[in-house]
């Protein structure tokens, strides 16, 4: 049965499009073009963890799953949207953000965390370093539930600063969670309830994460 409707949580990739600083940016280019070949082609040149993108468990631990290991049930499954857009600037998200509709959450399932980065994205110094980030205690709650994975509305589920960046993903992908990070999260699915969420990277071998289409299918 097809859905009623189709969200797109999927940032679009440009060059030089926002992205972490630690890596080099995304090049774009023209290869070809109708008037001179009567086709037109593109290159693309990215890291695998820019735009929109899921990050595997090998991403941080050399034994952890690799992208193209992840099964397939675990990244279409049922998922909640929670707001997490009242966080200040830089501090973390904590259990607070976890509304009732987390809380039914089953094993397999997933969460997502708007925190409104998505809204902001720019190649600005408050979009690139002032992100809230995803607290141990919420990480933790996430990996005690059984949940398949945690996505947010900006590049890095852990924020851009180093102290902070390795909590989150330790504690999710060392529990074999995905991490999808560089969404972006529409306020209204935050008043949804449960929808069928579908996170396809790209099939690398065996990558530590990949670019995505990130898709809410709601009844």
């Amino acid at each position: 049965m097809r859905p009623s409707r189709i969200i797109d949580l999927s940032e679009a990739l440009y060059h030089n499009c926002p992205s972490n600083p630690a890596f080099p940016p995304c090049e774009v280019s023209t290869k070809m073009l109708h008037p001179v070949s009567g086709w037109c082609t593109e290159e693309l040149c990215l890291f695998t963890h820019v735009g929109t993108h899921v990050d595997a468990p090998y991403h941080r631990f050399p034994t952890g799953v690799r992208l193209d290991k992840i099964p397939l049930d675990r990244l279409v499954c049922q998922a909640v949207c929670v707001a997490a857009d009242e966080i200040d600037p830089g501090a973390p998200i904590g259990v607070e953000v976890l509304d009732e509709r987390a809380e039914r959450l089953e094993p397999g399932d997933a969460l997502l965390l708007r925190t409104g980065w998505g809204d902001k994205r720019a190649n600005t110094e408050e979009y690139l370093y002032r992100s809230p980030w995803l607290s141990q205690e919420v990480a933790e709650w996430a990996v005690a539930r059984g949940l398949a994975g945690v996505g947010i509305d900006h590049f890095s589920v852990g924020g851009a600063q180093p102290q902070n960046a390795a909590i989150p993903h330790d504690i999710l992908l060392g529990a074999g969670l995905w991490v999808a990070e560089g969404l972006y999260i529409p306020p209204e699915l935050t008043q949804m309830g449960s929808f069928l969420l579908v996170v396809a990277p790209l099939l690398i071998t065996d990558a530590s994460g990949a670019p995505a289409r990130v898709l809410a299918l709601v009844d």
